[in-house]
């Protein structure tokens, strides 16, 4: 993250959208893939925002935002670690958003619902929810 961050010119605009889902019971997942799903959804935007807000504070200019889940608002069967990775980042957002606005930087967080990309298609490989949200 350093070395990215490090790399870039003063960004106006920063988009946090990664995002990893493993879709088991809380009690079934290993501790690896807990920690997976915590370094990519909420670590890394964190340690993203704070190096890239610094030229933002100083321009007083920019504007980060989140793209979150509705899983974060929601949580699902087989969702519980995702679904408190994603809450995390609106916990984040909203506080970030009273921080940086004496720098009028800008704070949005996004939370859409299920969208046909190759990640719902990982998590719902009989496509029982897509065809759900179909109708």
């Amino acid at each position: 993250i350093e070395r990215v961050c490090r790399n870039l010119p003063p960004l106006d605009v920063a988009i946090m959208n990664a995002g990893l889902g493993i879709f088991q019971n809380a009690f079934d997942l290993l501790d690896d893939n807990i920690n997976e799903m915590i370094d990519v959804n909420v670590r890394a935007p964190m340690l993203m925002t704070r190096r890239l807000s610094q030229s933002m504070i100083k321009r007083k200019k920019g504007h980060i935002i989140f793209i979150g889940s509705q899983a974060g608002k929601v949580a699902t069967r087989k969702a519980s670690i995702y679904a408190a990775t994603k809450h995390a980042i609106t916990g984040f957002a909203n506080g970030l958003r009273m921080e940086l606005a004496p720098f009028d930087v800008k704070v949005t967080a996004i939370y859409p619902g299920p969208i046909d990309t190759p990640f719902l298609q990982k998590v719902d490989a009989t496509n029982a929810y897509r065809k759900s949200i179909e109708k």
